[in-house]
């Protein structure tokens, strides 16, 4: 090993640990790696931000903006409120919610895709009586199906086709993804509708009787102790009483500055104590009521949370929401934007700090209330994604068939000529623009940057694991330690390696990576490259065991209730199935 691989690979090592420390963005992970590389000259400092403009970046863009409009076109309503219609059979249900979920992340951002399903998805589950986290996570995942079967479906096909052109001068079409990709997607929507949903734990419903939905398990919200209630002055251990019988938890009282963290039954309450309390939505509803306390900055009384003219609505804080990492006060949520922080619901963890001022993250849930008419282009703004069915629309049908004709004269234009997908779909931006869809303002917030940045970061990188022959290294000891193993093997091998990778890394970075190697391996042996790169392909885009490898999975975890190990107990045998079913795939379309 030469001084220059021993070094990138220490980057390499290095970057994959932060990636999978998870403290740091990744994106600040991505250009720390590409500048500390180029610091010690494995990456020219001419060339070090040539990956903005590498095509692979341009499409990833386009394709977010478009499914952007997409999302907020008003189209696949029409989807989703044709699913009202059928029966009370889950396997039925989730059966053509996959599938339908599946078709639409073929086209479109997976996130959008999945977040469009979400209310509907609720509903269901609800008009069943059933746990919301008994569907969720199989949307989640037909969301990841559906990715492989294009070549826009997810960033990897992108990553990989720009690859392919680069080093064979031929991109992939729009459909060479598909013969493997649709028996992928099949084998997966069935094994989830009919095997996988019965693998996740039945833990108690939080539906409530009422609209108040509540898709997450339990909330941590603030109530205050107004003048004249009937608990002034009395010790704290009749409130917990009354706990007692509506399954709430007093978790401390906030008393002026001081807070006093898991009181004593003895506590004397006063007027304005603010209790921090947690449970469930209708549980908390109840005791407010018959402790005739109110709840901290709600607008109207806690009797009628609800009116004409105020609304309250259950919302999950997607990926790419600019509430991350800012709490509610911070940015001023009430006086800036009109809307009450009423709970949070975070899964797995217990909220340290006061309601407002708690730092929030990617797939909290949120009980905001505001005023009805403005309230969906409000969540629009913020990135948060509505949990109920409720007067609340993601979409405002903003031209709907324009946006749709523009997009499939882009997907036809990109499958029958020789322009690259780059151009085409940039140019279906500018349309959209024209046409007014998408305005200036949306066009800039519809990308997501953190990805475009991981994207343009890595590309360098990934070209320096390449000029320092530290991939072909790579390639020679995976064929080394499986010698003599029959090409299904090593496709099976490269399958599963990028799986792993991608639980714990972000999807894009794993195709980043990982498609030097498979072509190495492929070389070395004589094998065509584009199998061993579609291998790559599937198994970057199948992350199933984990909450962190794909942020279609993380959107989910706080509704659906689910723990860590959750994903892992539904997506083993479905990592499997995969395997199984795409290598035999590859082989017979691509060797």
């Amino acid at each position: 090993m030469t001084t220059d691989q021993a070094l990138i690979t220490a980057i390499l090592v290095a970057t994959l640990g932060l990636f999978i420390w998870n403290k740091w963005r990744y994106d600040i992970v991505a250009m720390t790696a590409l500048v500390t590389a180029t610091l010690f000259g494995l990456v020219d400092q001419n060339t070090m931000f040539s990956g903005f403009g590498h095509p692979a970046v341009i499409t990833v863009a386009a394709i977010l903006i478009i499914s952007h409009a997409l999302q907020y076109s008003g189209a696949l309503e029409v989807v989703a409120n044709w699913l009202k219609g059928f029966g009370q059979h889950t396997s039925i249900q989730l059966f053509l919610l996959t599938g339908i979920v599946a078709v639409c992340s073929g086209f479109m951002n997976n996130v959008g895709a999945l977040a469009l399903f979400l209310p509907i998805t609720v509903a269901l589950a609800k008009r069943k009586k059933a746990h919301p986290g008994s569907m969720l996570m199989p949307i989640s995942f037909a969301s990841l199906l559906g990715g492989t079967v294009t070549l826009i479906g997810t960033p990897p096909n992108i990553i990989i086709s720009a690859y392919r052109e680069q080093q064979t001068g031929t991109a992939f079409s729009m459909f060479d993804f598909a013969p493997v990709g649709m028996l992928v997607a099949l084998a997966g929507v069935l094994y989830l509708s009919f095997i996988g949903w019965r693998f996740l734990p039945k833990r108690d419903t939080a539906a409530s009787s009422n609209d108040q939905l509540a898709a997450a398990s339990e909330y941590m919200t603030e109530v205050r102790i107004p003048a004249n209630n009937k608990y002034l002055n009395r010790s704290l251990y009749r409130v917990l009483k009354l706990c007692e019988g509506e399954a709430i938890q007093i978790l401390s009282i906030v008393r002026g500055e001081q807070r006093m963290l898991a009181p004593t039954q003895y506590e004397i309450l006063r007027e304005n104590d603010i209790l921090v309390v947690e449970g469930q939505p209708d549980a908390i509803q109840q005791f407010l009521d018959d402790a005739d306390f109110e709840m901290v900055d709600a607008k109207v009384d806690t009797q009628t949370l609800q009116s004409d003219t105020v609304s309250i609505v259950e919302v999950v804080i997607g990926p790419d929401s600019r509430m991350i990492g800012r709490s509610a006060s911070g940015m001023h949520l009430s006086a800036n934007h009109g809307i009450n922080l009423m709970a949070i619901s975070r899964r797995g963890q217990s909220i340290k700090q006061r309601l407002h001022r708690t730092t929030l993250r990617a797939g909290d849930v949120l009980l905001l209330q505001s005023d009805q008419d403005s309230l969906a282009a409000k969540l629009e703004y913020l990135g948060c994604f509505p949990l109920a069915e409720r007067n609340i629309t993601l979409g405002k049908h903003r031209k709907m068939w324009t946006t749709i004709a523009i997009f499939a004269v882009a997907i036809l234009v990109t499958s029958l000529t020789n322009l690259s997908s780059s151009l085409t779909f940039t140019a279906a931006v500018g349309a959209l623009v024209v046409t007014k869809i998408v305005n200036l303002r949306n066009l800039y917030n519809s990308v997501e940057w953190p990805v475009i940045v991981l994207l343009a970061a890595l590309i360098p990188v990934g070209q320096a694991l390449e000029t320092t022959g530290t991939t072909g290294l790579i390639a020679n000891g995976i064929v080394h330690a499986s010698q003599g193993a029959s090409v299904y093997i090593l496709l099976g091998v490269v399958i599963i390696i990028s799986m792993l990778l991608s639980d714990v890394i972000n999807n894009a970075a794993t195709a980043v990576i990982m498609a030097p190697i498979g072509a190495s391996i492929a070389t070395s042996l004589g094998y065509p490259v584009e199998a061993f790169l579609m291998a790559v392909c599937i198994g970057a885009s199948c992350t199933f065991l984990s909450p962190i490898g794909h942020q279609s999975n993380l959107l989910v975890m706080s509704p659906g209730g689910y723990r860590f190990g959750d994903y892992a107990r539904m997506g083993w045998l479905l990592d499997i199935i995969v395997v199984l079913v795409a290598v035999p795939a590859i082989a017979f379309f691509w060797l």
